[in-house]
């Protein structure tokens, strides 16, 4: 009604034919011109299919396909399968016919979740196309670390948010006339509740926590190509957590065992590995990684799939050309190219190849389940399957399009390995919209304790012109309640014991 008033008296609005016909057919073609700098990146530079399925809050099972290039995140197509299995098979012919689409010389790999229907799917992909990678989903693998680390004795817990609260009720008169004040449990309650100890406990899972969390935002975020900086920072994630925890390494063993595990032939394959030493950010600051066994086999590896049986173009990429970049010779070795690569901030762009324009997450696949539910409700539920998949077409990349925007014009920094405090108040927040910055009304006490951040550090929302979302249009035959999302577990073993007995590496 406000966008009705804003254009003035004497609009007479389309007619339903109009509005499903034409009208629908001129966005359509109207967004495709939008995402022609996306396409052209495809073949230019590559691109990687995502896919993700999933069942609404109808139970409806949802089949999603997007593409990511260095441009972005664009949607291609929904299928709902309600009534068809998610076989390998039925998997692999759905991504097959979305390459054909794309263009199989433009597809550098193909990203899932763990879950062993995608995994078998991606063995008969390697059968038809051996050039093209299947990559395992890194938003969903590092959940998965997340919350086998949780499962640990010693990080079950949540407290850090009700600290206040908690030493305010124990020493509030309510609780010394309480007679469970006198029990023993009481007085063991209260003596946890007022130890130092405790609470410095707790703060340090925290930040055990914030390195894998940081990460999860940088693989999460959507705002730069991040094939290039996975396998490094979670290198420096590892670091990170051994400092947290003294270098003590019966303490910090089990968590890296689970972190080992779950990167296992997940996050560390040879595009990984490749992607790694060929960003100058990380090679720049130390060239002997160059020669870490697993990264020497990935770089071999990498390029047989790209170029299988292409020898010449092999020998030439590997000997040579991977030579002067790995001896710094030539413009490599010149004082600017490694100034150029001391800061990963947004600016920063390292090598364009195909590698580096690479995502390493299918996040981008989660976020139209509200335009299909806005779409195909039960007022609307005869929907012919091209009209529906045409109205998700529109309003999904017209959501990527302006998140991008908003995103660009935000300027926030992708956070680097030093940025613990903003993974912290991630942890707690989950908002995309809030942005820790100095100078605003609302102190967060859990950076200020975590970290020892600067007290200046605040929490405040971000101020912008107001604008109309779709979460303004819910209709409250659509606002049921959100449903607990489960991570699916790869059934691994996790040490159970922390600290009890020391692991083997």
């Amino acid at each position: 009604m406000e966008a009705v008033g804003q254009f003035g008296p004497g609009f007479k609005p389309p007619t339903q034919y109009q509005l499903k016909e034409p009208i629908l057919k001129v966005e359509v073609e109207r967004t495709k011109q939008l995402l022609k700098n996306n396409e052209e990146e495809w073949v230019k530079n590559g691109c990687s299919i995502m896919i993700d399925a999933w069942s609404d809050r109808k139970r409806r099972s949802i089949l999603n396909l997007c593409v990511n290039c260095k441009e972005g995140t664009t949607f291609l197509e929904s299928k709902e399968s309600s009534y068809e299995a998610h076989t390998s098979r039925h998997i692999f012919e759905y991504v097959d016919k979305c390459v054909e689409q794309v263009g199989s010389q433009n597809v550098v790999q193909i990203v899932t979740d763990n879950a062993t229907n995608n995994m078998a799917a991606a063995k008969l992909m390697k059968e038809k196309r051996p050039r093209i990678f299947w990559s395992s989903c890194a938003a969903h693998t590092i959940n998965l670390k997340l919350e086998s680390i949780g499962e640990l004795p010693k990080y079950k817990k949540s407290l850090i948010e009700k600290k206040s609260s908690l030493r305010a009720m124990f020493t509030s008169e309510l609780w010394e006339t309480c007679k469970w004040a006198k029990t023993n449990k009481g007085k063991l309650a209260y003596s946890t509740i007022m130890s130092m100890s405790f609470w410095n406990g707790v703060t340090l899972c925290l930040k055990i926590f914030a390195p894998l969390v940081r990460v999860l935002r940088l693989v999460d975020g959507d705002r730069k190509p991040s094939m290039g900086f996975l396998y490094g920072e979670l290198l420096q994630a590892k670091k990170d957590i051994k400092v947290a925890l003294n270098n003590v390494e019966s303490n910090y063993q089990p968590i890296v065992v689970i972190i080992k595990s779950k990167t296992k032939d997940r996050l560390d394959t040879s595009l990984h590995t490749t992607a790694f030493v060929l960003n100058p950010y990380f090679y720049y600051k130390d060239g002997s990684i160059a020669l870490y066994e697993e990264v020497a086999t990935g770089i071999f590896e990498c390029i047989e799939v790209l170029h299988s049986n292409e020898f010449e173009l092999q020998d030439t990429i590997i000997n040579k050309e991977f030579a002067k970049y790995r001896d710094k010779s030539g413009l490599f070795g010149k004082a600017l190219a490694a100034k150029a690569c001391e800061d990963n901030d947004d600016a920063f762009d390292p090598l364009a190849l195909r590698i580096l324009s690479l995502t390493t997450s299918s996040s981008g696949c989660e976020r139209n389940w509200s335009a299909f539910e806005g779409i195909h409700t039960k007022k609307r539920n005869r929907l012919d399957v091209n009209r529906l998949n045409n109205l998700i077409f529109v309003q999904f990349n017209a959501r990527l399009l302006n998140k991008q925007k908003r995103e660009k014009e935000r300027n926030v920094d992708v956070l680097l390995a030093k940025d613990a405090s903003n993974a912290q108040s991630w942890i707690v927040d989950g908002g995309e919209e809030d942005e820790v910055e100095p100078g605003s009304g609302l102190t967060w006490q859990i950076v200020d304790e975590a970290t020892g951040a600067d007290e200046n550090i605040q929490l405040r929302k971000s101020s912008r012109v107001r604008e109309l979302h779709e979460d303004d249009f819910a209709s409250d035959e659509e606002d049921d309640h959100n449903e607990d999302i489960e991570f699916v577990s790869d059934e691994e073993q996790v040490v159970e014991n922390y600290g009890e007995d020391e692991v083997d590496q």
